[in-house]
């Protein structure tokens, strides 16, 4: 009886730690993984969106130097009474304009992506908040039956506490019986103590009655715990003669 209850109580004692997460957690961790991805890849777009709708400005900033160039080629000129030549700033505000026209259109339709793109980012930003809660219930699910599963690991412990204590409070009254008298039997006084000590018990396990809660554990609630021990004890000695 000992040996074998010692041995559940190391194995309780010895048993590995469950520290892999539920798949579940792990998936729903993979899934928001790749949700946050795709809002870096559509932010990357959005920039460069941005960027493509800029171009036409810093075109039209480009073109307007050309021009003021212009401006003071022409004045140049008319002061040295000369004809101004213009072909080169013709050519490069040629090329510039073309460009910026084109930017322009490109910058149209950019913005058209901006705002396409901002909607993917809310769908996508509000699904990793659904999957963030769904993974946080998963955990609380998870890390609650790890709880529920250790407080009955405990609760078995402490129900198979009580037979070694009944073993050692009847050895105890057996040794009295024999004359070996002790004024405070180490065993009963560990007994009383049990039974005087309100042992922690999860209040969620309690049972619940009309006058209170108390405790699950049987052996805890018997004032008279370890007698039938005690009183087979005491016919084996009976029997073998040491007592009358």
């Amino acid at each position: 009886m000992k040996t074998s209850t010692v041995t559940s109580l190391r194995t309780h004692h010895s048993e590995p730690s469950r520290d892999l997460l539920p798949k579940e957690v792990t998936d729903l961790s993979s899934a928001i993984a790749t949700k946050c991805a795709e809002c870096d890849t559509i932010r990357s777009e959005i920039e460069r969106a941005n960027g493509a709708a800029s171009e036409a400005e810093r075109l039209d900033a480009e073109i307007a130097v050309l021009q003021q160039q212009r401006v003071e080629v022409k004045a140049k000129a008319f002061i040295s009474r000369q004809l101004a030549d213009l072909t080169e700033l013709d050519r490069q505000q040629h090329e510039l304009e073309t460009a910026s026209r084109n930017a322009r259109e490109d910058g149209a339709a950019a913005a058209v992506a901006i705002g396409l793109l901002q909607e993917q980012i809310g769908e996508h930003e509000a699904a990793i908040e659904q999957l963030t809660e769904q993974r946080r219930q998963a955990v609380v699910a998870w890390l609650t039956d790890r709880r529920e599963k250790a407080f009955d690991r405990y609760l078995t412990a402490l129900t198979e506490l009580g037979p070694i204590v009944a073993d050692a409070v009847a050895a105890d009254r057996a040794l009295t019986a024999v004359g070996e008298h002790r004024s405070a039997p180490p065993a009963q006084l560990l007994l009383r103590e049990l039974l005087d000590v309100t042992m922690p018990i999860p209040y969620t396990r309690m049972q619940r009655q009309p006058y209170g809660a108390i405790t699950p554990i049987m052996w805890l609630r018997d004032s008279t715990y370890g007698t039938s021990e005690a009183q087979q004890l005491r016919e084996l000695l009976q029997e073998a003669g040491v007592l009358a």
